[in-house]
């Protein structure tokens, strides 16, 4: 976990750091993967997507030309987002912005799958 965490109230990256990269089973998401045809998705929301575990763990059973984009309200975590995906060597896959799911900058229909 970075330091730059420790202060801020409310995300579970404070407790588990990077152990939260290893709380799903991978054939569970493989074969969820395979039942929801994430075979198919090119384009994908997080919305809260925080420091980007959730993105690394989709990541590794979605095609690889599949973007994801993240946003979150905390620009630190965004940051720390785009840390994480730069130094696992998808920065060019990823990108993370700051922004409320309320009030998202994205036209409907802009993405084939939206987690959150």
């Amino acid at each position: 976990m970075s330091n730059a965490l420790a202060g801020l109230p409310g995300h579970s990256a404070e407790q588990f750091g990077d152990t939260r990269d290893h709380w799903w089973n991978p054939d569970f998401i493989t074969s969820v993967a395979r039942g929801w045809g994430l075979d198919e998705v090119r384009t994908v929301l997080d919305v809260g997507c925080g420091v980007g575990h959730w993105s690394q763990v989709l990541a590794a059973v979605l095609p690889p030309a599949a973007r994801l984009e993240g946003i979150d309200r905390e620009p630190l975590w965004v940051a720390q987002a785009t840390e994480r995906a730069a130094a696992a060597g998808k920065g060019d896959r990823f990108h993370y912005l700051s922004g409320a799911a309320e009030a998202l900058p994205f036209a409907d229909g802009s993405f084939d799958l939206v987690t959150c």
